[in-house]
Formats: structure tokens, C-alpha cells, sequence
């Protein structure tokens, strides 16, 4: 349904607060995502509806558009970063198809055969080349459950990532492909759980029945960062075995929360720490993107 976008920068935030504005103008921007290497930001510009469409660009704030047909969304990169994967209804079948975008130009491509075929599914992760991990929607079962499924090729149909839930809501795989981060509310509030990938024989409880949502990885895989209701930042190491520590304060105050999916952060972690964060723009005439350090300390903030 259509709505008011508001129009928000990217900032960087580093250790004490401090922060840095990617120059640029100000966009409805949402769900940046941060490429693997940390050099290039794919990030959703949606100007009032469902759909819109994606960008690509830098820290230096130069972007140029992805795709242009305003029916994409959801970006995810590739392990090699060098291309994303976007939902996207352009196909107008009546439902939505997986399509992937080099990011030296060359013409999309369907994820798999059958993409062309409504899926109803978003793009959550991309672990390695052949294995998308989708958060699918409107299934004629459970119209209004939303789970985990992978799509690996050459079988393109999507199999159910076997968690013992009956509600999830969409996930992000680690970057060493081991682990599954995943929000669910079985417990009647969303809470954030880990668990092997893709076999998910165990589940460990992340946010431990204090509510959280919208976990991000850390680029080296060693930390997971989690939201908590007010939108304060929390963060959790996972050990060898997959175990994760008692959450902490990552430090860095509080970040924008999604309203409309608690699976999809607005927010993503580049390699040195740093955070990069949509930011509401009150003043209109203060056009800017901003960035977000952070090292996150088992201690907390002072």
C-alpha cells in the first residue's frame, strides 16, 4: 500500500558517537547492504510504494542505479561481491522472481530457471554461488507465516530450512557460511536465534527472552548484532561450536528500526567495525548519507 517515504542519509557512526556523512542527497533509502570487502553499498531507493529500485555505490557517496525498472527491492550480495540478487515483480506474472545483477553491467539474469515463475519470496542470503536463502511470503497454506527456504541449484525448488518454528522471520547465514541467524515470535515477541546451516540441527538462543529483532553479522563472522524493541544495539560472539556469549551493549546508542519487517535491518557492518545507518533527515535542507563505526566491547559503554 502506498506511503509517505521519508527521505533519509546514510551516516557512519564511529567509537563515542562521532559520525561522518557520505556526501550525496538525501533519498528514501532502505536496507543498505554492505558489500563483502566493505568497497560498495547496494541499498533500496523506494519512493512510495512496494517496490523501487536498487543502487550501488560507494563511501565516497557516488551511486548509480542497479536496476530501473521500480519493481526490485531486497538487495543481497553475492560471497564474491560481484553481484546482487534482488526480488523483483518485473516479470508482471502476478508474483515476484529472484534476478541477479552483475555489478559491472552486464544484463540480469533469473537466479534459476523457474524465476520467472512468482515465487513470493525475498532474497536473505547468498552463502555461495548456487544457494540463495529466501524468506517466502503468501504461501497458499499460511498466507500470513513467513519462512526460511533455500533455493540451490541445479533443483531450483525451494526446500524448507528445517527449523523447529512455525513462524520466521527472515535470517542472515555468517560469512563463513556455518551459521543461521533468524528472528521469530513463537514466544508471542520477536526474539533472535541461532543455528547451524543449512542442516539446523541445534538452536541457541540469542537475544534471551529480551526481545530482539533485525540481527546483522559482523564482517569477520565472530560477532552478531541484534536490535533490541527501542532500536538500542546489542551484540553477542559466537564461539567455534556455535555457542554465542550473553548479549552486550555494542556501544553505539540506538539505530533506526524497520516498522514493516523485523527480519530486514536498516542498518549493515563494514569490515573495520563501522556501522552504516539510514538516518531520517529532519532538516530538509541538510542533504547527507552517514556511517557507523563501532568495535564492539564485551564491556559495553561506559
Amino acid at each position: 500500500s502506498p506511503f509517505i517515504a521519508a527521505e533519509r542519509s546514510l551516516v557512519i557512526i564511529e567509537p563515542g558517537g562521532r559520525q561522518r556523512t557520505i556526501p550525496g542527497p538525501a533519498r528514501p533509502f532502505e536496507a543498505p547492504r554492505v558489500s563483502p570487502d566493505g568497497e560498495k553499498i547496494a541499498v533500496l531507493i523506494r519512493p512510495g510504494t512496494r517496490w523501487g529500485d536498487v543502487w550501488v555505490g560507494d563511501l565516497s557517496g557516488s551511486f548509480l542505479p542497479l536496476t530501473r525498472d521500480g519493481l526490485s527491492r531486497f538487495p543481497v550480495w553475492s560471497a564474491g561481491g560481484d553481484a546482487v540478487a534482488v526480488e523483483s515483480s518485473r516479470s508482471g506474472s502476478g508474483g515476484s522472481g529472484l534476478f541477479v545483477h552483475s555489478i559491472d553491467g552486464r544484463q540480469a539474469r533469473p537466479f534459476s530457471p523457474d524465476s520467472a515463475k512468482p515465487l513470493n519470496a525475498s532474497p536473505v542470503a547468498w552463502p555461495s554461488d548456487n544457494t540463495l536463502v529466501v524468506a517466502a511470503y503468501n504461501m497458499p497454506s499460511r498466507p500470513q507465516v513467513a519462512e526460511l527456504q533455500r533455493v540451490a541449484l541445479p533443483n531450483p525448488v525451494p526446500e524448507r530450512i528445517p527449523l523447529p518454528v512455525s513462524q520466521s522471520a527472515w535470517g542472515r547465514v555468517s560469512p563463513d557460511g556455518k551459521w543461521l541467524a533468524f528472528t521469530t515470535r513463537e514466544s508471542g515477541q520477536y526474539e533472535v536465534y541461532l543455528t547451524d546451516f543449512p542442516g539446523a540441527r541445534r538452536i541457541w538462543p540469542v537475544s534471551k527472552a529480551g526481545f530482539g529483532h533485525q540481527a546483522v553479522w559482523a564482517k569477520s563472522g565472530r560477532d552478531l548484532f541484534f536490535l533490541r524493541g527501542d532500536g538500542s544495539v546489542m551484540a553477542t560472539s559466537i564461539g567455534p561450536d556455535g555457542q554465542p556469549s550473553e548479549p552486550r551493549s555494542a556501544g553505539v546508542g540506538r539505530f533506526p528500526v524497520n516498522p514493516d519487517n523485523p527480519g530486514n535491518p536498516w542498518w549493515d557492518t563494514l569490515p573495520d567495525g563501522r556501522f552504516v545507518v539510514t538516518q531520517t533527515i529532519t532538516n530538509p535542507q541538510a542533504d547527507s548519507i552517514a556511517i557507523v563505526v563501532n568495535r564492539a566491547s564485551r564491556r559495553g559503554p561506559n
